[in-house]
């Protein structure tokens, strides 16, 4: 059985064209009950399933495993301080829940620091995860979520289109979301936005990140080579480089899960436009 996981090709999330056919291919079915005013839970969860599974084959087999474990310590930590919290609000419980929930990430950023190696603990989106998690024990400190069932948690935790790239989102307005099936004229007008997201989302992750790593970012480190070991601007360009390689790459990501989430009827927040707007 491990061999044959092995032997799986992966996918990693939004990292080629051909994982975007094999998605959008997938999404048709969703996207039709959804014009129709049906939202398909059951074939929704079959395709989410998949495509988080073929994330963690092959080499991200023990990842795979991290991540079910993750979610089933998370998924019993969040329901039992939600069963506490209907009977009794003390700070120091609360304090102990929001410990217990970042513990995990927590772990994992340290372990390659304490001990020299990765920690078996971390999977790619873990630190979403935590946030998700954590979040969710806060609404429900301030009451704000009155009811909470373990599977709509678990489709809030491990929801596709952002499981390993974010944004970061929040329980109640995803349940809400989820809940409401869009008119047929706001889901046309979700999927024009989501071309919009795909599209620019393409611009940044496969062109402009090109620009910067491949050809901007080597010339930038061979002048500053040429000036070696001495301080000289062609180090800061360096600097920028890197950075600017980063930040489109990221934005790449979310913009790709933002528009995969609106296709699937749900309006995730886009939290990169909220950071450039910021004042």
């Amino acid at each position: 059985m491990i061999n044959w996981l092995q032997s799986l090709p992966t996918y990693s999330a939004y990292g080629s064209p051909s994982y975007f056919i094999y998605l959008l291919i997938a999404l048709i079915p969703l996207m039709i009950g959804l014009y129709f005013g049906k939202r398909f839970s059951w074939y929704e969860f079959l395709i989410s399933f998949g495509f988080i599974f073929v994330m963690f084959t092959g080499a991200n087999i023990p990842q795979g495993v991290s991540l079910i474990g993750y979610l089933v310590y998370e998924t019993l930590l969040v329901m039992s301080y939600f069963k506490y919290r209907q009977i009794k609000n003390q700070t120091s419980v609360f304090y102990g829940a929001v410990f217990l929930s970042i513990l995990p990430l927590v772990i994992v950023k340290l372990t390659p620091a304490m001990v020299g190696h990765s920690s078996l603990l971390g999977f790619m989106g873990i630190s979403y995860l935590t946030f998700r998690a954590t979040g969710t024990i806060i609404e429900t400190r301030d009451g704000m979520i009155k009811e909470l069932k373990w599977w709509e948690l678990i489709r809030f935790m491990s929801f596709m289109p952002t499981i390993t790239s974010g944004p970061i989102d929040r329980y109640r307005r995803f349940a809400k979301d989820y809940q409401t099936v869009p008119s047929r004229e706001e889901y046309l007008t979700m999927i024009n936005q989501a071309l919009y997201y795909l599209f620019l989302g393409f611009l940044y992750k496969f062109v402009i990140t090109y620009f910067f790593a491949v050809k901007w970012q080597p010339a930038m480190e061979r002048l500053a080579m040429m000036h070696a070991p001495h301080f000289s601007w062609p180090v800061v360009g360096v600097a920028y480089m890197y950075t600017g390689n980063l930040f489109f790459d990221f934005a790449g990501y979310s913009l790709f899960a933002v528009g995969i989430s609106y296709l699937m009827g749900v309006k995730n927040a886009d939290e990169l436009q909220a950071a450039i707007c910021l004042p």
